[in-house]
């Protein structure tokens, strides 16, 4: 992961500090922020008149939607790594216990 999002070695991290897939990708957007904001459309804002105003938002709503690119980035990582095919893949599986991961 930190190859893939050019994110810095930190030799504090362990495998069980980040369980699930979900927590692999909150790792990626709080060491590259800049990540989430390319993630980020504009969509109506329905608090508003219409027509009027757009918001950006992260895309499909939530960090771990398959539609998120770096989400769909993990996924396609944690694929290749594992064996499993990535639309079995859900964000809350883990690492570990579900998927095998270990190190």
């Amino acid at each position: 992961m930190r190859e893939t999002f050019g994110i810095e070695r930190a030799e504090n991290l362990r495998l069980r500090d980040f369980p699930t897939l979900r927590h692999v990708v909150k790792f990626v957007y709080d060491h590259r922020p800049d990540l989430a904001a390319a993630t980020a459309v504009a969509v109506p804002d329905v608090s508003r008149a219409r027509g009027r105003g757009r918001r950006p938002v992260p895309a499909a709503g939530s960090v771990g939607a398959t539609s998120d690119a770096v989400a769909a980035q993990v996924l396609a990582i944690i694929a290749e790594k594992t064996g499993y095919p990535p639309d079995m893949l859900e964000m809350d599986l883990d690492l570990e216990a579900d998927l095998g991961v270990t190190r």
